[in-house]
């Protein structure tokens, strides 16, 4: 559970950072200047989305645990 929570803050903080280069190419109306940023920012981008639900997936999982019976005793 931790590696998933170091690879979605990874994929996450990437996919900020190629953000910022692409924004402002958007606001000036210009064009990427390299392609890999564009890539660089699909592929982080899908790799945070993939994490997160596989995060969200593994913690309704877990909150959901059937009652050990003897436990409760």
């Amino acid at each position: 559970m931790k590696i998933l929570n170091i690879l979605r803050t990874v994929s996450f903080v990437a996919t900020l950072l190629t953000t910022i280069p692409l924004f402002i190419n958007y606001l000036t109306g210009n064009p990427p200047a390299h392609q890999m940023i564009v890539h660089l920012h699909v592929w982080f981008g899908l790799a945070f989305f993939v994490f997160g639900i596989t995060s969200m997936m593994l913690m309704k999982k877990g909150k959901h645990k059937p009652i050990d019976k003897r436990q409760a005793d």
